[in-house]
């Protein structure tokens, strides 16, 4: 049904739609808040990926770019791409390995490609079947995305800046504050109808399929049990009525029932509120060609209270006084850096407290083992000695990736021991948590802001460029780590 001559008709048909939102009246700032998002193409998706640093051979990725204070030492920012390095490395590698498709991911320093600015930038890439132009052309729909979604363009600007509005004490959103958005789409209206039909129709006619295939052997297996019941009956005398049923299958079983009679019927009818609403959409985009909508509201205490619908959608801590106080958003803020900052203290505290435990124990220990050299012979010094070379021996062969044999390791299996285990597996975890919390000091030191989000897959590119999106500022400065002990450092 979706054949090239198809689609080469209904190419030209396109639909433009734009919304306008503004609350208050104040005037955008150089220095406010804004969000620019945009949607690019380009006939050459492998020298965009070079040009943004990433790997060859990918098909899609996400890229978060935040940006580098000014003058800041190499090292400094060396320090935090080490350490986000090995915080993704232990706590979010294996989960993203088991993404479909997992290409890498990698953490380094660059230039953003707009504006060359310094970023640090975190990338999670794809593989090539991933691209959404190939997948696309296996589906056998001959265009490409950037056909369907022709242009995307939204701006978001604030007249305050995210530190102004969270840190001054004379701060209020009713007096105050100003927001304005813009946002334009243009996509080929036809094309995207006749895909959203086609792609409801599918699923409906799988879904009426299976309930004809259903009905059909379950008619069958009725007919067949009438036809054998009464011999049944004759040759099974006192059988269960149950037991003749599991005895006369003839292709056909009830499924287990896994869900009540209610639950059934709201599964049922969330089904069929999606498929109106599907079908709604579908039609109001046929009909549609272009739309615009202008929205205006006074200040944000209009825009949050005195509509039911957006009351009924706020959580309960979000009251008028948070709109009409002075103040008001910096007392929150003040409450939560508080809170961010007794916890990181009181992590700090208890890793501390257990290294230091953990020091005197293994003083302990050396001090015990000293003791027992000294009563050793030179023989059982000299066997003890090849054991310790051996075992360092199968722990550079280990990290060079070569396979070593049982008896290079003969490593000791903590799991019967469980106070050693208990012991083992508490030292991880302190040192888990000391790796974050240098992570996060490393990282603030570094970078100041969240500065793009792009979503590439392709040659089609979303981009989410922010101003004056200064988290790191926002968020309370970490206290200086504490040097390791002395068991770490060697």
């Amino acid at each position: 049904l979706l054949t090239p001559s198809i689609f080469s008709r209904l190419r030209q048909e396109m639909g433009r739609y734009s919304v306008t939102a503004e609350v208050s009246t104040a005037e955008p700032s150089d220095e406010g808040f804004a969000a620019n998002l945009s949607f690019s193409y380009t006939d050459n998706p492998g020298k965009s990926f070079a040009a943004m640093g990433l790997s060859v051979g990918i098909g899609s990725c996400v890229v978060m770019d935040f940006l580098i204070r000014s003058e800041l030492p190499e090292e400094v920012a060396a320090k935090a791409v080490s350490g986000l390095e090995k915080v993704i490395a232990e706590h979010f590698d294996a989960e993203l390995q088991r993404l479909q498709n997992f290409h890498s991911w990698r953490v380094f320093v660059w230039e953003n490609e707009v504006d060359q600015l310094p970023v640090l930038r975190l990338a999670v890439m794809l593989k090539p079947e991933t691209s959404i132009d190939f997948v696309l052309k296996q589906l056998g729909v001959a265009l490409r995305f950037h056909e369907m979604l022709v242009d995307l363009n939204c701006e978001l600007h604030f007249s305050h800046s995210l530190t102004e509005m969270l840190e001054s004490k004379k701060f209020t959103l009713d007096e105050n504050f100003g927001s304005g958005l813009s946002a334009s789409i243009v996509v080929a209206r036809k094309i995207l109808v006749r895909l959203a039909e086609e792609l409801q129709y599918c699923v409906e006619e799988k879904a009426a399929g299976a309930n004809v295939e259903f009905e059909e052997r379950k008619e069958s297996y009725g007919w067949a049990h009438a036809r054998t019941k009464d011999a049944l009956e004759g040759k099974f005398k006192g059988a269960a009525s149950a037991d003749i049923q599991e005895m006369t299958i003839t292709g056909y079983k009830e499924e287990p029932r896994t869900e009540t009679d209610a639950q059934f019927a709201a599964k049922e009818a969330s089904a069929s509120g999606w498929r109106r609403f599907v079908w709604r959409s579908v039609n109001l985009l046929r009909g549609g060609k272009a739309s615009t909508m202008e929205l205006s509201f006074r200040s944000v205490g209009e825009l949050l209270f005195q509509s039911a619908l957006a009351r009924s959608l706020l959580p309960s801590w979000v009251t008028p006084d948070i709109v009409e106080q002075p103040g008001a958003l910096a007392t929150i803020w003040k409450r939560m850096t508080e809170s961010i900052t007794k916890h990181v203290n009181e992590h700090w505290a208890t890793i501390l407290a257990f290294e230091d435990i953990e020091q005197r124990a293994r003083d302990d220990e050396e001090r015990r083992r000293l003791e027992r050299e000294a009563k050793m012979s030179n023989k059982e010094r000299k066997r003890l000695a090849f054991l310790e070379e051996k075992r360092q021996l199968a722990e550079k062969l280990r990290k060079l990736g070569i396979e070593t044999t049982d008896d290079l390791e003969e490593e000791e299996d903590l799991t019967q021991k469980p106070a050693e285990y208990a012991r083992h597996l508490k030292e991880k975890q302190m040192g888990s948590e000391r790796l974050l919390l240098e992570t996060y000091e490393a990282t603030w030191d570094a970078v100041c802001a969240l500065h793009s989000v792009q979503v590439v897959s392709g040659g089609n590119k979303v981009l989410l460029a922010l101003q004056g999106c200064d988290i790191f500022e926002l968020l309370p400065q970490p206290m200086k780590s504490p040097p390791p002990p002395r068991y770490k450092q060697a």
